[in-house]
């Protein structure tokens, strides 16, 4: 009857030597299961010992652990003596990050024997030792940083508004009180620059002649609140056209004083 050998699918070799060691006994669940995720990436047909690599994304994603988890596992592997870097993780020319490679002790690495380093463990314990978190004032490079000085308001005194004032910079009008008028500044000279005015000369004892008219109405007609009295030269003007009439003489000589406007240009070749 012959016996048919069972064949074994892809498994992870574990040495009883390396089981039964002092320093594995000694190590922590979660550092086992690392080794074993390491292990499995060991090929002795490829002799790739001292090239294996795991990043820490990647064996928190097959070991169900967080990344700070993973960065302990690997000081303790290291502390105990199973894993050596050869290389360490390093930034790659296409900018993405490579892994740090390592060496199992328990196999060959190139044509040396296996060390075997955690088989020369002293006994010392692993101690953890947690990164203390650094202060928002603390550099990386551990230089002090140079604190910015902190921007001090000074302080301002309100402007108090009296009882007889309003808001918004209008003052309050009291009683009595007069508002000044609000002058405009043009560019044209004013009335009293253009002609300074000339006080008409009124002579009540001379009567008009039968054909005088008013210079400013045309109106002959004389009454004894609107008498019709002689002005300057011959100007015979009634008491009421006075005043329009002195205004509109004054506004005619203001606007003749204007700049002439600039010749048009002459159409035809212009001189060279």
């Amino acid at each position: 009857m012959s016996r048919h050998k069972s064949k074994l699918g892809p498994f992870v070799p574990l040495l009883r030597a390396t089981l039964d060691s002092a320093a594995w006994r000694a190590m922590s669940h979660g550092s086992r299961s690392l080794y074993v995720a390491l292990k499995r990436r060991y090929n002795s047909d490829f002799r790739n010992n001292g090239r294996i690599y795991l990043s820490i994304r990647d064996a928190s994603k097959e070991i169900g652990s967080g990344t700070e988890e993973i960065v302990r596992w690997y000081r303790e592997l290291q502390h105990y003596g199973f894993i050596e870097m050869t290389v360490p993780g390093y930034l790659g020319v296409e900018g993405k990050g490579r892994a740090p490679h390592w060496r199992l002790t328990e196999v060959g690495y190139m044509k040396d024997p296996p060390t075997q380093d955690f088989m020369k463990w002293d006994g010392t314990k692993f101690k953890h030792h947690r990164r203390a978190a650094r202060s928002k004032t603390e550099s990386r490079t551990g230089k002090a940083a140079r604190g910015v000085p902190e921007g001090r308001h000074t302080s301002v005194t309100e402007r108090r508004h009296s009882s007889g004032e309003k808001r918004y910079g209008m003052a309050a009008h009291t009683a009595g009180e007069t508002v000044p008028e609000r002058r405009y500044i043009t560019s044209l000279p004013s009335v009293a620059e253009a002609e300074p005015e000339r006080p008409l000369q009124q002579t009540p004892s001379l009567s008009p002649p039968p054909s005088a008219q008013c210079t400013y109405c045309h109106g002959s007609e004389s009454a004894p609140d609107n008498p019709l009295t002689i002005g300057a030269g011959d100007i015979w003007l009634h008491a009421r056209c006075r005043d329009d009439w002195r205004a509109e003489r004054l506004h005619t000589t203001a606007n003749s004083t204007k700049p002439p406007s600039p010749a048009p240009l002459r159409a035809g070749p212009q001189p060279r």
